[in-house]
């Protein structure tokens, strides 16, 4: 179970970093890593989200 979450986590980053590249956004600080972590797993649990949608949804409350 560590290793999936493990390489979920590492997901999750890997489309932070892509998208903050993409959109020229610069690199996200270390607080922003982890508050987009916890907004992705809070939309996925408790507000059901799919993965990507959760990707997305945090990535813009956290970014923007």
């Amino acid at each position: 179970m560590a290793n999936n979450t493990r390489e979920a986590i590492d997901l999750d980053l890997d489309y932070l970093y892509e998208k903050c590249k993409l959109l020229s956004a610069g690199l996200p600080t270390d607080n922003q890593e982890d508050d987009y972590l916890s907004c992705v797993k809070n939309f996925i649990v408790n507000q059901g989200f799919s993965v990507q949608k959760a990707r997305h949804e945090a990535f813009k409350k956290v970014m923007n």
